[in-house]
């Protein structure tokens, strides 16, 4: 079963790659000593006060731009990720292939647990080759990253893609499409990360960028060592771990 995962996920794998390609691309063709504050507000909305704090340089801070910041988030947390959680189950059930499965003496739960850990491991490997990127990277430029900075930024993205790939598993036992699969668990976690940014700013009511789950997933003070990523870490572990366990309570009293 897990080579057969295998062969079904390489085209996501593909994918992820091209996407970290296209980070190591833009980082060749950019001069790291030569960027400003400026032109890091120009690229990206993320919060770039740990630089202004002088806790971590332009160039550092540029880097993590490329392999840990929202970029990197809506192409491999939102497409890759997706790409992979909408085919798990929805595949099975569409082409009838998911009845010899489940006439097989494995249960339900192993069935699962498998086609979910290959995809998750799938995952961070992707994410380590980002925290490898950033150390070379940073390396090569003459300014060491924070080591702590990349391991943790690694597991947030690692998390974030996570919590997609569950949300997508969802739809996946409930829909025999893949496609209606993956459109939904995209919509579902766009309408999630992006709700919260739409309040009213009075003491009764909760919101605004902290309750964004991007803001978990990817801070640059997180990479930089200036802030304490207990939250973060709690956070995007608790969205990671929701969506796969209803995931399984649903594929358990699923009849196929």
């Amino acid at each position: 079963m897990i080579i057969k995962e295998l062969r079904a996920a390489r085209w996501a794998a593909i994918a992820g790659v091209v996407v970290i390609a296209l980070s190591v691309v833009t980082l060749l063709t950019t001069n790291l000593h030569h960027i400003t504050l400026q032109d890091l507000t120009n690229q990206s909305d993320s919060d770039f006060g740990a630089v202004t704090s002088g806790h971590i340089s332009t160039l550092s801070a540029t880097i993590w731009l490329a392999f840990f910041s929202d970029n990197i988030l809506y192409l491999l947390v939102g497409l890759v990720s997706v790409l992979l959680g909408a085919r798990l189950l929805a595949s099975e059930a569409g082409s009838g292939s998911i009845l010899l499965l489940l006439s097989r003496p494995i249960s339900r739960e192993r069935i699962l647990f498998t086609k979910y850990s290959v995809c998750a491991l799938l995952l961070l490997a992707l994410c380590c080759l980002c925290g490898v990127g950033a150390l070379v990277f940073g390396a090569a430029a003459g300014e060491a990253q924070p080591i702590g900075g990349v391991l943790l930024s690694t597991l947030l993205l690692w998390l974030a893609t996570l919590c997609v790939l569950g949300v997508t598993l969802v739809y996946s036992v409930l829909f025999p499409s893949s496609l209606a699969a993956g459109g939904s668990g995209f919509l579902t976690v766009y309408l999630l990360s992006l709700a919260p940014l739409f309040h009213i700013h009075t003491p009764s009511i909760p919101g605004g960028p902290e309750w964004s789950l991007p803001t978990y997933w990817s801070n640059l003070s997180i990479y930089a060592g200036a802030t304490n990523p207990a939250q973060s870490i709690v956070v995007a572990g608790i969205a990671a771990l929701i969506p796969p366990l209803i995931a399984l309570f649903l594929f358990r009293r699923k009849a196929y």
